[in-house]
């Protein structure tokens, strides 16, 4: 049909009778798509269709006939409309490109990201038109690697990736529209079309509000499965995992099982998501003197292999929650419409088209856990976390004791942050949101314990208690009088001297000698490069205390160099529990864990904690500590720790935290920023010859590849030496050895009256000539005498010798990206016999 009656003057007849054989041709195709009527009289309902008009631009709602005709009279049909998609015009897949004598050289497969925006009801019909026009416009005339569209989505891959600020990128694309050649596509037009927000916009001022971001998530989990390799990654856990009986995945837990025996239609399809759900409060500025805190809901996908379900690319933020305050028991509230998308994907799924496979297929997702710190933890599951009875698992079982004299009470939370909190004896707060799902109470572990803030509570216990660090030490006055009031250890209750109090020492009390020696050992210690912090950082000689502890410094200390520090400065049954305690949580924390043994990791933690409990003063033994013995069992059923811990989800935050660019409306800024990273990373799963976005290239690749990453100096050998290594090698062949003895007695019969250092000099210095001749016409000796020496800045490998049979020397090099060694040069001998010697 003919378009150009849409450029035409609206008062015109060509323009009017255009818009006439547009309506007939939308009405046309839309009886088409409804059902027969069910008699002969006509519906009285007119048909309603999107108006593209320029105003509303194919947005909804529907008008009718007559309303669409006298809008685009009025205001006038938006001209880039050229395909009438949302009208009922069948569009094939390969657009027709508007440059026929320019092909793009590289491997984009710009038109199936055009086709599956195209099916993805793409509203703005206009901004549509504009993507396919930029699709194919070359950046330049002559260009034939980039057109535009292709080159600023790569653009913007790097600003992603590389994290630049938007002042910077658009400097660059500034600078790009100089260096290009003229008639080039001024790149910097995309800095506002696609959402990217100026440093320099003006602020509106205003009072802040409780929001919170809703991202939906039906559609975005649609758009994983659309592309092959994602779609593929999800089936990893029924096709590709490892089954060899040890847990290393949560595919392997005792809990993954139950769901598919209970639900064994949800269990059947391995492209059925399984989710864990995370959030904590985080500082959005990134300083402590201020204030506010932002609540991220982030999503994780267990189909995954381990070596992607934690990647940035693969956790979801599904909601924001704005501050400057914390939720609190209010999070219920806002987590409700995540709870309604959640229930949609159980009860009824979504049909979606699997690239991977080529086929239509209902996608239903359910939630797995949630992980969170312990305070959030009393949040998410309303059961009060303070108090005698704050274990969660142990409940009304939890055996406690009110300690007079440390004045432990617990505290009553209840909804509403502004109402009289009356006291309630009730250990549990709320009934959880959660519970709406229909499989949650089916769910043996809910709510999973956070390792990491477990050890680093335990950590600072321990080191605070024996260093006595203020604040963090849990011995102390009230601590001694406790255990007069409880009758035992009365040796270690407070004494009075005067106006003094002296506390007797215990067994886990260090003197400063010991204390000192403590932290220069820890001070002394050097890790590897992205093993830890610099541990000399947070030791203070001086003060000898540990200051500014991180939770990683903690589980590098528990796993590692705790046992190291304390050898030799405390009694041998302290160190031995401690060391034990250490041992327990490196054994925990494996990725691939027996199940055989967690019955004995069970029955080690209770050992311990007894061991502990006959040292430690009882103070020491508060709520963190107790679930130490609940965290094998959580092994059993939910699967092995590192995905189950909050380190992905916290430096995760980090990179959330940087989004933030106005300070004013933190949480919006990091919602924008985070919609347009996704955005260019669906982009990049179309481009050839770009890095995904959310999965960073392993700093271990260059090395698992045979690439040096130490410049280490090549040493050259002098003639001098490598005579003498030749030598060397021929002194330590076996084959040689017979030549050996008769040039010794060759030159013992030519100078009888030599010594035996005269005579060995004179042997070693004419013995290589003389083998080299004798042995040209033995068959019988081996065919091949060489040395070998090694560069490894270049990681070449050279072969130098001669061939016996042809009495020649040879020298070849190889390129061996497996061979690794520390020193300058190496030099082997080898033989048919694979005797060898090191110089």
């Amino acid at each position: 049909m003919d378009r150009s009656w849409m450029r035409a003057n609206r008062l015109s007849a060509e323009y009017e009778h255009g818009v006439m054989e547009f309506l007939q041709f939308a009405e046309s195709n839309a009886k088409k798509d409804l059902p027969p009527p069910k008699s002969n009289a006509e519906d009285s309902h007119p048909t309603l269709f999107l108006c593209p008009c320029v105003r509303c631009a194919n947005k909804e709602p529907k008008l009718s006939k007559k309303e669409i005709m006298n809008h685009l009279i009025c205001k006038g049909i938006c001209q880039s409309y050229t395909q009438w998609i949302w009208h009922g015009e069948v569009v094939v897949n390969s657009y027709v490109s508007q440059r026929d004598n320019v092909s793009v050289e590289m491997d984009d497969r710009l038109e199936d990201m055009m086709c599956d925006i195209r099916q993805d009801s793409f509203k703005r019909a206009h901004a549509y038109d504009n993507l396919c026009n930029d699709k194919d416009t070359p950046l330049y005339p002559g260009c034939t690697n980039f057109t535009r569209l292709s080159a600023v989505l790569k653009l913007f891959n790097l600003k992603a990736i590389n994290g630049w600020i938007d002042k910077s990128f658009t400097e660059l694309l500034e600078l790009l529209t100089q260096m290009l050649p003229e008639g080039n596509c001024k790149a910097s037009r995309y800095k506002k079309r696609h959402g990217e927000s100026s440093d320099d916009d003006e602020v509106k001022k205003g009072p802040p509000a409780k929001v919170v971001w809703y991202l939906l998530i039906i559609s975005r989990f649609k758009r994983l499965l659309s592309n092959s390799n994602d779609t593929n990654n999800l089936r990893w856990h029924a096709e590709e995992r490892k089954c060899d009986g040890k847990i290393r995945h949560v595919g392997d837990s005792l809990q993954w099982k139950k769901i598919d025996s209970l639900f064994p239609n949800f269990g059947k399809e391995s492209r059925n998501l399984r989710l864990g759900l995370s959030t904590d409060g985080m500082n959005p500025f990134g300083n402590l003197n201020t204030n506010h805190t932002s609540w991220p809901v982030l999503l994780m996908i267990y189909n995954l292999s381990p070596r992607l379900c934690m990647k940035h690319k693969y956790l979801m933020l599904s909601m924001m929650i704005s501050g400057p305050k914390q939720p609190e028991n209010d999070i219920d509230v806002y987590l409700s419409p995540l709870i309604d998308d959640l229930k949609v994907l159980w009860e009824e799924g979504v049909d979606v088209f699997d690239a991977h496979s080529g086929e239509q297929f209902n996608m239903c997702a359910m939630l797995f856990c949630t992980i969170n710190d312990f305070p959030t933890y009393g949040n998410l599951s309303g059961y009060k976390v303070k108090g005698h009875k704050a274990c969660s698992i142990c409940e009304k079982d939890t055996c406690y004791h009110q300690l007079e004299k440390g004045k432990k009470t617990g505290i009553t939370a209840v909804f509403g942050k502004y109402q009289k909190r009356p006291i309630v004896n009730n250990i549990w707060k709320k009934r959880l949101v959660f519970f709406d799902l229909p499989y949650w109470s089916s769910l043996e572990v809910r709510h999973c314990i956070d390792v990491m803030h477990v050890e680093k509570n335990v950590c600072d216990s321990v080191i605070g208690t024996l260093l006595n660090i203020q604040g963090k030490t849990k011995d102390g006055i009230n601590a001694r009088l406790d255990l007069g009031v409880m009758g035992i250890r009365e040796e270690l209750t407070p004494q009075y001297i005067g106006n003094k109090t002296y506390l007797p020492p215990a067994c886990y009390t260090l003197s400063k000698k010991e204390k000192t020696s403590f932290c220069e050992c820890l001070e002394s210690i050097k890790v590897p490069h992205g093993y830890s912090s610099n541990v000399k950082r947070f030791v203070s000689v001086k003060d000898l205390k540990l200051v500014g502890l991180k939770s990683h410094d903690c589980h590098v200390l528990m796993q590692q160099l705790l046992t190291v520090a304390i050898r030799g400065i405390l009694p041998n049954n302290v160190r031995k529990t401690i060391t034990r305690l250490c041992l327990f949580f490196n054994a925990i924390c494996c990725k691939a864990i027996n199940p055989l043994k967690l019955e004995d990791l069970e029955n080690e933690a209770a050992v311990i904690l007894c061991q502990l409990e006959m040292f430690f003063p009882p103070s020491f033994f508060d709520i963190m500590v107790h679930l130490i013995v609940h965290l094998v069992r959580e092994i059993r059923l939910c699967g092995p720790i590192f995905l189950r811990w909050m380190y992905p989800i916290e430096r995760y935050m980090k990179i959330l935290k940087g989004y933030t660019k106005n300070p004013h409306r933190p949480e919006a800024s990091i919602i924008e920023r985070y919609i347009a990273e996704e955005a260019i990373e669906f982009c990049s799963n179309y481009l050839s010859e770009v890095n995904a976005v959310g999965v960073p290239k392993s700093r271990h690749d260059g090395r698992c590849e045979g690439v040096g990453t130490q410049g280490l100096k090549i040493k050259s050998l002098s003639i001098d030496v490598v005579v003498q290594a030749h030598l060397y090698i021929l002194n330590n062949t076996d084959e040689v050895q017979p030549y050996l003895f008769a040039h010794k007695s060759i030159i013992k019969k030519k100078y009888p009256k030599m010594s035996e250092r005269e005579l060995l000099k004179e042997h070693n210095k004419s013995f290589s000539e003389w083998f080299k001749e004798k042995i040209a016409g033995d068959d019988s000796a081996s065919k091949t005498i060489k040395w070998l020496s090694y560069d490894p800045k270049c990681n070449i490998i050279t072969w130098s010798g001669y061939d016996i049979n042809k009495t020649s020397f040879y020298t070849k090099a190889k390129d061996d990206r497996s061979t690794t060694q520390n020193s300058g040069v190496m030099i082997v001998a080898e033989s048919m016999h694979f005797s060898s010697a090191k110089v």
